[in-house]
């Protein structure tokens, strides 16, 4: 087509469907170079406890965090979080790990427990959130919202 002297090409599905491709690719390298190196983060949660998260080979890590819970009656527990099936990172470094099952709370015995983790990893830090309840003896135990912050060392 000719306007003003001029041709016009108008690019040919073809051509559209490898140029989008190739913008897909690149996105794809892009998310893919932004995958997080194995490594550890130190750091602290909103309570001034202890956390650590170690990413391990295959986008998989480890999380160790202690927690303070406090329960109905006025009581506080002291414990430590950690997971135990495989938890994994998306391609963006993004997380939620979810897992119910039973542990002891000391002094009350053996009961349900309930934890729910978020967060993200970067090159630089892995922050996020998590929520623990816990009962047992008729007791429910509860974390609240509690943050946390690892720089990688």
């Amino acid at each position: 087509m000719r306007v003003g002297g001029r041709l016009l090409c108008w690019p040919s599905l073809r051509a559209l469907a490898v140029l989008g491709l190739t913008t897909v690719m690149v996105s794809l390298g892009a998310a893919l170079a932004e995958a997080v190196a194995p490594g550890t983060y130190r750091g602290q949660t909103s309570q001034e406890r202890r956390a650590t998260l170690t990413v391990r080979s295959g986008n998989r890590f480890d999380f160790n965090i202690a927690v303070r819970q406090r329960c109905e009656g006025g009581g506080t527990v002291n414990g430590i979080i950690r997971n135990s099936r495989a938890a994994r990172l998306r391609a963006d470094g993004s997380f939620s790990y979810n897992e119910r099952g039973r542990a002891t709370i000391k002094g009350l015995g053996r009961g349900p427990f309930r934890i729910a983790l978020s967060g993200r990893v970067t090159r630089r830090r892995a922050s996020g959130h998590f929520t623990l309840r816990q009962s047992a003896a008729g007791v429910t135990c509860r974390s609240g919202r509690v943050t946390f912050r690892a720089p990688r060392r």
